[in-house]
């Protein structure tokens, strides 16, 4: 999903967060392979987001919320960025 946003050229910066150093390597490859810029891979945990708060226009968290172990205080952080 992160590719398309970054594709629809609709946002200006693009954060795209991870746990997994595997996950952002793989979304790393998959986005010099298509040559796609303006957007920043972050290892981090949800829980404590190293992004601005209300610096974020839009979230996207498909298929990640089984992936939170406080989901209460990971969705208040998400929304924390949120402007």
């Amino acid at each position: 999903m992160t590719r398309k946003l970054v594709k629809s050229g609709k946002y200006g910066r693009i954060f795209g967060v991870d746990l997994s150093p595997t996950m952002l390597n793989e979304a790393m490859n998959r986005f010099k392979s298509e040559n796609l810029e303006n957007v920043e891979l972050i290892r981090c945990n949800v829980n404590n987001l190293p992004i601005s708060d209300q610096s974020v226009s839009a979230v996207h968290a498909g298929a990640a919320l089984h992936c939170y172990d406080q989901i209460n205080r990971a969705l208040s952080e998400i929304r924390s960025t949120e402007s």
